[in-house]
């Protein structure tokens, strides 16, 4: 993925594998984003549902049988939430 970003881009992962050093050589700014779900953060989630103030992008819905048309979208780069209904 990192042959798509310019020299002097940037570039962001929640997938872990981006190799901050070695994309730094080409000028990339580079972040492996990371999720740490501490009781905190967790609780301000609680808070967020139940005021019925979260809110998600939701990018499209797929059946469950659909799931790997969910899956290509996911991998041809969706922006967004994608979401599998199942039932």
């Amino acid at each position: 993925m990192s042959s798509l970003v310019r020299d002097g881009g940037r570039i962001a992962t929640t997938m872990g594998t981006t190799d901050v050093e070695a994309l730094a050589g080409r000028g990339i700014r580079a972040t492996n984003v990371m999720g740490a779900p501490t009781p905190p953060k967790l609780a301000d989630l609680t808070e967020q549902v139940t005021a019925e103030t979260l809110r998600i992008e939701v990018r499209q819905t797929f059946p469950l049988v659909d799931a790997v048309a969910a899956l290509a979208a996911f991998m041809g780069g969706t922006r967004g939430k994608l979401v599998l209904l199942v039932g």
